[in-house]
């Protein structure tokens, strides 16, 4: 029985392409924090596009910040920096083996119902009439009367 074992051969080239992806990254990060430093709080995605084509960056690299969760939904076009910045955070963390930081929310408390005696009484109290659910069928006057507002006869 012959064992193979397997031995990437580009190990180098990904090492290589995960270093860059980390650099373009954190120069993304860099740039939507300065926006958010500028009092920004959304930014047009053809000007942010504008901004990472000026520090060297391709537009194709810059996509994976623009998901549909961080849109901005009173202008079209525009973009949440805060979103951006958490997905940037996020990209980074994976890219460098760290866990993501994810906000979980804590479990609600279950509301207790509280239920008076009085109320209970209240409810039982009422004429036995209104808790009848039996089928009730109708008389020859009714269908008669359903005909008429239709404008129908049999």
């Amino acid at each position: 029985m012959k064992i193979t074992v397997y031995k990437p051969r580009n190990l180098w080239y990904n090492t290589i392409m995960k270093v860059e992806k980390i650099n373009r990254t954190n120069n993304l990060r860099a740039i939507v924090s300065d926006l958010i430093a500028g009092n920004g709080s959304i930014v047009r995605a053809k000007d942010f596009f504008a901004l990472a084509e000026a520090q060297g960056i391709a537009k194709k690299d810059t996509y994976f910040l623009f998901p549909e969760n961080a849109r901005d939904h009173g202008n079209r076009g525009y973009y949440r920096l805060a979103k951006m910045l958490e997905i940037a955070n996020d990209r980074l963390a994976k890219l460098e083996g760290k866990a993501p930081t994810k906000k979980v929310k804590a479990p609600a408390a279950p509301k207790s119902r509280i239920v008076k005696k009085s109320m209970l009484e209240e409810a039982t109290s009422g004429s036995e009439a209104s808790f009848n659910y039996a089928p009730t069928y109708a008389s020859e006057a009714d269908i008669a009367e359903e005909l008429e507002l239709m404008g129908t006869h049999l």
